[in-house]
């Protein structure tokens, strides 16, 4: 298809996940015609006020602790959560050795788009 005309706006908390994002749209761009996309380093949020959120991810660090390297992929690189009670029940014992509590620079959907020069009503797809 041709890409000369769509703009991804690509949103990701995580820096491992994002740096990759990045990555893989450049490849893209330069293999088939992207124009240009916009990547943005941040969590979505419902509160528009807040621009820093606590986002709990998993340790994907070279140097985490190996119970931690031990886990499935789909659990290191997909799960991640601005609520962190829910990340602590959930991970339970292995909260403090896996999971990493980022300050992360967050707001709503909205706010972001603007913030990139990017009118959310010419959004088409969200996914």
């Amino acid at each position: 298809p041709d890409l000369r005309n769509w703009l991804p706006v690509m949103i990701e908390p995580v820096p491992k996940n994002y740096e990759d994002m990045k990555e893989t749209y450049l490849g893209i761009a330069s293999d088939r015609g992207l124009a240009c996309a916009v990547p943005i380093h941040a969590a979505v949020s419902y509160d528009s006020t807040k621009t820093t959120c606590p986002f709990c991810r998993f340790n994907t660090a070279d140097d985490a602790p190996p119970s931690c390297k031990g886990q499935p992929d789909w659990m290191k690189f997909q799960i991640g959560t601005l609520d962190c009670e829910h990340s602590k029940r959930f991970f339970n014992k292995d909260f403090d050795l896996c999971i990493l509590q980022d300050p992360l620079p967050c707001n709503s959907l909205e706010k972001l788009l603007s913030d990139h020069f990017v009118p959310a009503e010419h959004i088409a797809m969200l996914q």
